[in-house]
């Protein structure tokens, strides 16, 4: 960057990841923002794995955009165009994100009705069951829901969801094994181009090395556990699960999931079927 200062080109947008060797995006930000001749940068975060108030964190740091990745290219060039047009005095300051970019999409057409998501949610609490049912009502999302593992896993099979919410800990088949179960079901149906039940698989080998990516096949599943620890979204991860919020649900937090998991998924002009970032 100093090189480019140099020559007489800056660069106008750096786009930083957070997980870099010998120096983070964070710290490589507070560098960059120190230095008079690049604290002009716009610069955007990129990170796999987002935690509460690092949003905030970010934005002290110097960042104009924090994305959580899997991305796909429209929404990256949408973020872009945003964080430019910031830079005009008038323009919010508020730091911009996944949520931010899709709101604004959606707001230049407000003639096109919003998908109506469906989700399938496994838990085994009814009284979680019908606290969760009604709040994903009122995000335009039609809910079926299982009272187990063996359930939801049975239910993947059956219908197609845009999303699912699964509970960690459930009777006769937790969160972990019913994650695992889809993900080797995935598999073998991605590469046999055929959708073996539950029964035919159990009892293989359950992790699944599928990659995270927004492919069509692969239902994005979301942990949903009381045990707000440190190393449990790691866990969840690890179990082939693609994020994770904590309990007691809010609805804050289910609106933000179905943004980035499911409704970005379904906003595709030119950029349909292409890969994510």
């Amino acid at each position: 960057m100093r090189k480019a200062v140099s020559a007489g080109q800056p660069y106008q947008i750096a786009i930083l990841n957070y997980l870099l060797p010998q120096m983070d995006g964070e710290t490589l930000a507070l560098t960059i923002k120190a230095d008079p001749d690049l604290e002009e940068t716009v610069l955007v975060m990129l990170t796999s794995a987002a935690k509460k108030g690092e949003a905030e964190r970010f934005q002290k740091a110097g960042f104009t955009a924090f994305l959580t990745k899997p991305i796909r290219p429209s929404i990256l060039m949408d973020t872009l165009a945003t964080v430019w047009a910031a830079q005009v005095p008038g323009h919010a300051t508020e730091l911009i994100t996944s949520h931010f970019v899709t709101e604004a999409r959606l707001a230049k057409n407000p003639n096109k009705k919003a998908k109506t998501l469906r989700v399938l949610l496994a838990e085994d609490n009814i009284v979680n069951q019908k606290v969760a049912v009604k709040m994903l009502q009122k995000l335009n999302c039609r809910v079926d829901v299982a009272a187990n593992g063996r359930e939801a896993v049975e239910m993947v099979q059956t219908f197609p969801y845009d999303l699912l919410f699964m509970d960690c800990q459930m009777p006769e088949m937790n969160g972990f094994e019913a994650t695992a179960a889809i993900r080797q079901w995935e598999e073998e149906k991605r590469y046999s181009g055929s959708g073996n039940r539950y029964s035919e698989t159990k009892n293989r080998k359950s992790k699944s090395e599928l990659p995270r990516t927004n492919n069509e096949s692969r239902i994005p599943i979301i942990a949903m556990t009381a045990n707000a620890m440190q190393g449990d979204r790691e866990e969840c991860l690890a179990a082939g699960m693609d994020d994770y919020i904590a309990k007691p649900i809010k609805k804050e937090k289910l609106e933000e999931a179905l943004v980035h998991w499911a409704i970005n998924r379904e906003i595709r002009v030119v950029d349909e079927k292409v890969e994510t970032i």
